[in-house]
């Protein structure tokens, strides 16, 4: 199947802001939320400005998307950082209980959109994702582009042939 995100490229409005997607800050920081008008294509994306930080996280993350678990997922957003970023994997269960796992970090990218991809095998009784690329100091991160897909599994047995009574891998 295609993208399981809902607009993925943040050009959709709801409220004034970008469909399907929403702001979040939590701990002792000062976060500001823009819908910009200006995208890597498009023209929209969603900025999260940290102007001042002592704990916790700033970000815009998407609706959670239905996901089927021991299947492995493809996460893929275009972002601009003036800093070092990070990505968490916020796992949905179905009594509605969250469990969070820490993906690679982004190194920041302020001149031109750099995409972050990361690959996620879903665990046992899950039923739902969400990608969390936050910020956790001052400066800003702009995404734009997101996407999540069901990772085509790739074949890991050798190829085995027989040529002239020998067996050749």
């Amino acid at each position: 199947g295609g993208n399981l995100l809902i607009n993925a490229s943040m050009e959709e409005l709801s409220a004034g802001s970008a469909a399907g997607w929403y702001s979040n800050s939590w701990g002792t920081n000062t976060a500001s939320f823009t819908h910009e008008q200006t995208g890597r294509t498009g023209s929209r994306s969603v900025t999260t400005t940290v102007t001042a930080y002592a704990s916790g996280d700033a970000k815009w993350y998407a609706e959670p998307a239905a996901v089927t678990a021991n299947k492995t997922y493809t996460y893929s957003d275009y972002y601009k950082s003036n800093a070092a970023t990070r990505v968490v994997a916020a796992l949905i269960a179905a009594d509605g209980s969250y469990q969070y796992s820490e993906l690679a970090s982004a190194p920041a990218s302020a001149g031109a959109w750099s995409q972050y991809t990361a690959t996620l095998t879903i665990p046992a009784g899950i039923q739902k994702v969400s990608f969390y690329h936050v910020i956790d100091t001052v400066g800003y991160l702009t995404l734009d582009d997101a996407s999540l897909t069901v990772s085509e599994p790739t074949n890991t047995t050798p190829d085995v042939g027989i040529t002239n009574g020998s067996l050749e891998t």
